[in-house]
């Protein structure tokens, strides 16, 4: 979040970092759904899977 202490006294500083970025901002934050949540990703893709497999399933039987 930015607040007023976190800002720039100087616009020469923002230059600074625009021109060589500092390293604690390039890296990402959010860290993927199967790091942060293992169980929550196994548990949708089970779900995903398991409705491919009735759709495909009930085309099998429907064209036969």
């Amino acid at each position: 979040m930015l607040t007023p202490y976190n800002r720039y006294e100087k616009l020469s500083e923002l230059e600074s970092d625009l021109r060589k970025p500092n390293p604690s901002f390039l890296r990402e934050e959010q860290s993927p759904l199967l790091e942060r949540n293992p169980l929550g990703f196994w548990k949708a893709m089970t779900g995903i899977l398991f409705v491919a497999n009735l759709v495909l399933l009930y085309l099998h039987v429907t064209h036969n």
